[in-house]
């Protein structure tokens, strides 16, 4: 069930001995201030495993900060589940925002509980920090996305179905969620601007038995089938396609990359291409300190998602260190969030001033080998 905590812990520090301070100042005093970061994620729904990483790579990070004796302060972690539902969200983020200890408030959950835990954070002016979700419609005042929108994500795969020459048309698959009417949306508007031949089709999340919908989306002969919903539906559905046969390339987006749909497809899985906007640390260069500290304190490698987590308690900390954590209040922090330039363990992060959308790179391909994420890197592959 719904969990709320607080936790402020302590560990090695390795990255943020690395800031610098002011020369020659004294140490701080024993008693630093603390300050209070939320984070509010799907712990106990469709999202749990991958709000579960964001959400150790988050303590890794307070613990680092709270190590370091030269910050001017410490840093606390208040945690809330909403499961991934959208009246649990709204009920969740209001217990944070009605929080003045809470500065700000980082959203780990799926496109519907985003939708409803801004509202209350928005009458509060509490700051969001959004890590998980892409969608645009959940755009306001304070509102900053740590991570690219999901319209942006599809630029490197229209790069990459335009550079390879398809049997037939590209079939985007719309599962009728929230998610996946963004981005199929999207899909169909950037392929028919770069004169790929384009066909719609709709297969219902809760439809149980897909054959028929599959069979339809095959009676179309397709040089490439886009699926634009989450892991949830897509397993059944790559595993009807490859029951019913179809070899050919298969591509999903962020939703897709989560440890359930390898469980729940099994051997369909295979070779379906993957763009999302979390990396894998494992691979990813310049991660190697961080994948020690974090295999030392949880004894596991970081799962993808730690280093996004990481990076956002990252992001505020650097933006807290502008204000004085003696007096900081939420109210502050919102003014200057989006001013924040942090290079992290994942990516570089900046921001929209105006809108607070994510500014930059931060798209990563992987493709399904072996029963795992094999991580592709930033750039499109040489084929499908």
């Amino acid at each position: 069930g719904a969990a709320a905590g607080l936790a402020a812990v302590g560990g090695g520090a390795w990255w943020w001995s690395s800031r610098p301070t002011a020369g020659g100042a004294p140490p701080p005093a024993p008693e630093r201030p603390a300050v209070t970061v939320g984070l509010q994620g799907d712990f106990s729904g469709p999202l749990a495993e991958v709000a579960a990483a964001y959400r150790s790579g988050a303590e890794l990070a307070i613990a680092h900060h709270n190590e370091d004796t030269k910050q001017p302060f410490r840093l606390a972690l208040r945690v809330e589940d909403d499961a991934g539902s959208a009246e649990e969200a709204e009920r969740r983020a209001r217990l944070l925002a009605d929080d003045d200890a809470v500065v700000a408030v980082i959203a780990a959950t799926g496109p519907e509980a985003t939708g409803a835990l801004m509202t209350p954070c928005a009458e509060a002016r509490k700051p969001v920090l959004n890590v998980t979700d892409g969608s645009s419609a959940h755009l306001n005042a304070v509102h900053t996305m740590a991570r690219p929108l999901d319209a942006l994500q599809l630029r490197p795969v229209v790069t990459l179905l335009t550079s390879v020459e398809l049997a037939g048309p590209v079939v985007i698959v719309d599962d009728t969620t929230l998610y996946s009417w963004d981005i199929t949306r999207n899909a169909r508007a950037a392929l028919g601007d770069a004169e790929l031949a384009v066909v719609p089709e709709v297969v219902p999340a809760d439809e149980v038995d897909k054959s028929a919908s599959v069979a339809r989306v095959l009676g179309h002969a397709p040089g490439a089938v886009l699926y634009g919903g989450g892991w949830e539906a897509a397993a059944p559905f790559a595993a009807e396609l490859a029951e019913a046969g179809y070899r050919g390339p298969a591509i999903g987006t962020r939703g897709m990359h989560d440890p359930g749909f390898l469980d729940a497809a099994g051997p369909a899985a295979e070779g379906w291409l993957l763009v999302s906007t979390v990396t894998d640390p494992l691979a990813a260069p310049g991660a190697e300190a961080f994948v020690e500290a974090y295999t030392e304190r949880f004894d596991a490698p970081p799962p993808p998602g730690a280093a996004e987590g990481y990076d956002a308690v990252g992001v505020l900390a650097r933006c807290l260190a502008e204000l004085d954590p003696a007096s900081v209040t939420h109210r502050d922090v919102v003014e200057v969030l989006r001013l924040t330039r942090h290079r992290g363990v994942a990516k570089e992060y900046a921001f929209e001033e105006e809108n607070g959308l994510f500014v930059g790179g931060g798209t990563f391909f992987y493709r399904v080998e072996d029963g795992d994420f094999a991580f592709l890197g930033t750039e499109p592959p040489n084929s499908l």
